[in-house]
């Protein structure tokens, strides 16, 4: 049994081996015809290569949304700091990243007591902390209550 199995690979091997042979070279070691077997006429192997298309580079948009005046409602809104990945966020004196005032963690309230404004190449908002402390936060990182 083992003989036979044997066998059966190293004929799979010798045949893998000369059909690689015959992909890279385009013909046989050795040719049924030579064996007296089949035409003795060359066969030609034809490969094509089509290219792929080449995609257009993007173009470029603008995703900045104007800033628009947007009214107070009359019933403050409250909304939470998130999206910080539990690092938290600073409430800041003025809508400038260096006026730190103190840190909040993800899930404190935070009234808005005023219209968004855009500084620093983003928008901010004013709000009042459950502690009193009023500042502004970048309004990315304040999210709707639950």
């Amino acid at each position: 049994m083992r003989v036979l199995v044997f066998l059966l690979m190293a004929t799979v091997a010798v045949s893998g081996s000369l059909y690689g042979y015959r992909l890279i070279t385009g013909k046989d070691l050795i040719s049924l015809s030579e064996l007296g077997v089949g035409s003795s006429a060359p066969r030609k192997v034809e490969i094509t290569i089509t290219p792929t298309p080449t995609p257009a580079p993007p173009t470029a948009t603008s995703t900045r949304v104007p800033a628009t005046a947007t009214p107070v409602p009359d019933k403050p809104q409250v909304m939470a700091v998130g999206n910080t990945d539990g690092l938290g966020v600073y409430l800041r004196r003025t809508p400038r990243n260096e006026d730190k005032v103190r840190s909040y963690m993800d899930g404190a309230r935070m009234e808005i007591t005023g219209p968004p404004e855009e500084a620093e190449g983003r928008r901010w908002f004013k709000v009042r902390a459950s502690d009193g402390t009023e500042g502004y936060i970048p309004a990315e990182f304040l999210v709707n209550l639950p």
